[in-house]
């Protein structure tokens, strides 16, 4: 019984040492210990290579979201989508620092012309840059923005036209359109249609901020 114990016993340990021996057979090692680097080279190869298949599994599925995504979209988005891209766009922040400093006098108003066809070229879902301009209108008469303006009503008008879009949902906003929101656009768009930047003898108000 001890025999076959024994026995059993020296067949593992010669099967384990084939294993052995077949694994430095494999990675080449064969009569040559491992050595720190060695195993760390193992190990890179192994963490790259997951990291690659990874990689590329992930950019496959965000690639079928994108689609998925692009499918979805209305055409106006689309276009909406392929303004925003271009380099020459200006960064929705620094149009609106623009415009506030324009409102509190900070900056001439010779950018307000170019600033608002930004606005609505690349951003026709905001709200808050026409909201600044609206307190330049009310503040301002027609004789005085027609030097730095060619049609003073006109841009009175689009300013409403924008913010009753962004009111009533016609235009996609970043922001979402709460009541409180929706009740500054009104009361803006209200402001805006009692003021005629073509009657030159209307007096502006006098800013309280």
């Amino acid at each position: 019984m001890g025999i076959h114990k024994e026995g059993n016993s020296s067949a593992r340990r010669k099967k384990n040492k084939k294993i052995m021996v077949s694994a430095k057979k494999f990675f080449k090692t064969q009569g040559n210990p491992f050595s720190p680097y060695m195993m760390k080279s193992y190990f890179g190869y192994m963490f790259y290579g997951s990291a690659l298949f990874g990689g590329i599994y992930n950019f496959n599925a965000y690639r079928k979201d994108a689609d998925e995504v692009n499918r979805l979209l209305t055409d106006e988005q689309r276009v909406l989508q392929k303004r925003l891209a271009e380099p020459a766009r200006t960064p929705w922040p620094v149009l609106h620092h623009n415009a506030t400093q324009i409102r509190e006098g900070k900056r001439p108003f010779d950018e307000i012309a170019k600033i608002w066809t930004e606005v609505q070229y690349y951003y026709p879902g905001d709200w808050l840059i026409p909201l600044e301009f609206a307190q330049v209108i009310k503040y301002n008469n027609g004789n005085y923005l027609k030097q730095f303006l060619d049609e003073p009503e006109a841009f009175r008008k689009e300013i409403m036209v924008q913010l009753l879009n962004v009111k009533y949902g016609k235009v996609q906003s970043l922001d979402m359109i709460t009541d409180e929101i929706r009740e500054i656009l009104t009361q803006t768009v209200d402001d805006l249609s009692k003021i005629s930047l073509a009657d030159t003898k209307t007096v502006p108000l006098t800013p309280t901020h």
